[in-house]
């Protein structure tokens, strides 16, 4: 299978080849937050303009067993396994509740595919705040979205584990007076197939049609 324009990583084990090349986590994975920038201006990440290749995946060459994800437990506090979703393919992305840009729109992106292939995929999106994003509050953002999509925390060692092997960067601003503080992540979407492989990483700011495409040529594999 082979994806247009498609950029090869390395072969290695996925947390390797992402969390090991700063190229790529600076490429694919944008550090983004809603916190002032040195220079006063709002640090977030924006989806790219016109550029046809700005979508482009990276991809996993050879495809290997995607991170773990045990040790988490959903919105309801039952504990999850990527092996449960084995037979569709999965969008992964990482982001907080308290997020006020980034993470809403990858989500919103996210349910509009699970509208188009709701057989096909499902949406995984773990949090990196597990200090607020507790199950109960993850259940009720999640609620917005009208869609099946599962949420994932922990205690924070574990979810602080979990993002490391995903290749995934967690900066905690300072806490402001009331005890609010921001929080800057790295920002893509994994997309792991049937077999539990992980196969492609889309940038922040990809459309629900591209996505869609990359679900239906996965699930159309042999």
């Amino acid at each position: 299978m082979g994806f247009p324009s498609e950029r090869q990583l390395p072969s290695a084990q996925p947390p390797r080849r992402v969390g090991g090349s700063l190229a790529v986590v600076a490429a694919l994975l944008v550090l983004t937050g809603c916190v002032a920038a040195p220079d006063g201006t709002e640090n977030r990440s924006l989806p790219p303009g016109d550029d046809p290749t700005a979508f482009e995946p990276a991809v996993y060459d050879p495809p290997s067993p995607a991170p773990t994800l045990d040790g988490l437990v959903d919105s309801a506090g039952r504990r999850f396994s990527l092996d449960d979703l084995r037979g569709r393919v999965v969008l992964v992305s990482f982001g907080y509740t308290h997020c006020p840009d980034v993470c809403p729109t990858t989500l919103a992106v996210a349910r509009e595919v699970l509208r188009a292939r709701p057989d096909a995929a499902r949406v995984v999106f773990v949090t990196v705040d597990p200090e607020r994003d507790t199950a109960d509050a993850l259940a009720g953002y999640l609620r917005y979205f009208e869609a099946p999509i599962v949420g994932l925390t922990g205690d924070p060692a574990t979810v602080e584990a979990v993002a490391r092997a995903w290749g995934v960067t967690v900066v905690f601003g300072e806490r402001d007076a009331v005890g609010n503080y921001p929080v800057i992540h790295s920002a893509g979407t994994y997309v792991v197939d049937g077999d539990g492989r992980l196969r492609l990483l889309y940038p922040y700011g990809t459309p629900a049609d591209v996505l869609v495409a990359a679900v239906d040529r996965l699930t159309a594999e042999p």
